[in-house]
């Protein structure tokens, strides 16, 4: 190794950086270096300039990395005071869209009910679609059967402030769900959750996170209840994000072990496109 690359990676020994990261940094710097040799005199102070850049780079793409986890949604293991999996929250922020992207039956639906909740009942998910505005983005299982209830949500200024899909499969034990936000939404869109179905006596399993073949990732758990007469009674729920809008998978069961509803979770996700 000569003396060029060792000060470099001496200055890169003083940084924060992964064993990766840093050979990515020292990569770059020995290329940068070979494509521009240097001779004499200008030797240590380019060297120093060098390093001094790739450290400002290396940091300033380091903050932009951590700025855009912050800013892009994402499900986050939530964990009680006693050390025990409760759930998800969601880091970062949610997508609202202003009511000029929804369609028009959708905003004139937000005045009907005072009470701050007004249903419809749709036969397929292009139907929904139509209801909610071609212009928010959302998608659905393919191949999906079963009818859907879009719920619309609104304050007691009658202001939209979000909606959610739900549709159940035809022996109602898979359950689809998708929460859309508007502008109008009152809560801090950083501080969604915890998501769970629990209760205090079940118990709840976290699942290993599940790369979706549309590119999003899927987490997952458990819940096991003991019920009035004895009998175990389990779900297993997905939860993920696609292009800001949160999603909910759920499949229930009879069963003592709730890992094996597992697969009929996974094969629902598998067809979102």
């Amino acid at each position: 190794m000569g003396r060029l690359e060792q000060d470099y990676r001496e200055a890169l020994d003083g940084l924060r950086f992964s064993g990766a990261g840093k050979e990515r940094i020292m990569k770059n710097l020995m290329e940068q270096q070979r494509r521009e040799p240097v001779k004499g005199k200008r030797f240590r102070p380019l060297r120093t300039a060098l390093i001094a850049a790739a450290m400002c780079l290396a940091l300033a793409g380091t903050a932009f990395a951590a700025l855009g986890g912050i800013l892009s949604p994402r499900l986050t293991p939530n964990i009680d005071g006693k050390g025990r999996f409760d759930g998800y929250t969601v880091t970062g922020k949610l997508a609202t869209y202003p009511l000029s992207r929804f369609g028009d039956g959708f905003r004139k639906a937000g005045k009907e009910n005072p009470k701050g909740r007004v249903d419809r009942e749709f036969s397929s998910f292009d139907e929904v679609r139509s209801y909610l505005g071609e212009n928010i983005p959302c998608t659905w299982a393919q191949d999906w059967e079963g009818g859907y209830t879009v719920m619309l949500y609104h304050d007691e200024k009658q202001n939209i402030w979000g909606s959610d899909v739900v549709s159940k499969s035809p022996d109602g034990r898979i359950e689809i769900w998708l929460r859309v936000l508007t502008e109008h939404w009152g809560q801090d869109p950083e501080k969604v959750g915890p998501l769970y179905g629990g209760g205090p006596d079940a118990v709840m399993e976290r699942l290993d996170n599940y790369q979706m073949p549309n590119g999003c990732v899927a987490e997952s758990f458990t819940i096991d209840r003991t019920m009035v007469g004895g009998e175990n009674y389990s779900t297993c729920i997905s939860f993920f994000i696609k292009d800001g809008n949160m999603y909910e998978v759920s499949v229930d069961g009879e069963l003592e072990d709730p890992e094996r509803l597992w697969p009929e979770v996974q094969a629902v996700l598998d067809s979102f496109e």
